[in-house]
């Protein structure tokens, strides 16, 4: 679902510039389906991802990307339960409820007219 994301972050970025939270910025940026139902499983591509990278026989990914890749993996729950990340979590958790309530508002008001519209027709009739 996003690891082509993840991998094109991790291409163009130098990797020691790779951060958890800057990934999933990006990530953010390039789909607009993030949200916090599936930080499980993004977390699991980034890990997929940095384990396809770590284990790479490919000639052309450098030892020390290779090296980061093992650094990443070596205390990965701990980067993911930064305050950052948490906080990149609360706010995709405040955005969906942001979209949540403006969707009921929008319904109620869908609602009021209909209720408004049946009212006059009625009276017409």
């Amino acid at each position: 679902m996003f690891e082509s994301i993840v991998k094109e972050y991790l291409e163009s970025t130098a990797c020691k510039d790779w951060k958890i939270i800057s990934i999933l910025e990006h990530v953010k940026l390039k789909s607009n389906n993030i949200s916090v139902d599936i930080i499980e499983t993004l977390k699991t591509e980034i890990n997929a991802v940095l384990q396809s990278i770590r284990d790479s026989q490919n000639v052309h990914i450098h030892e020390n990307t290779k090296n980061k890749a093992r650094k990443f993996l070596s205390c990965f729950d701990k980067l993911f339960s930064s305050v950052d990340v948490k906080n990149f979590i609360d706010e995709l958790e405040l955005a969906n409820e942001r979209r949540e309530f403006l969707t009921t508002v929008l319904r109620n008001v869908a609602s009021a007219n209909t209720l408004q519209t049946l009212k006059v027709s009625f009276k017409a009739t």
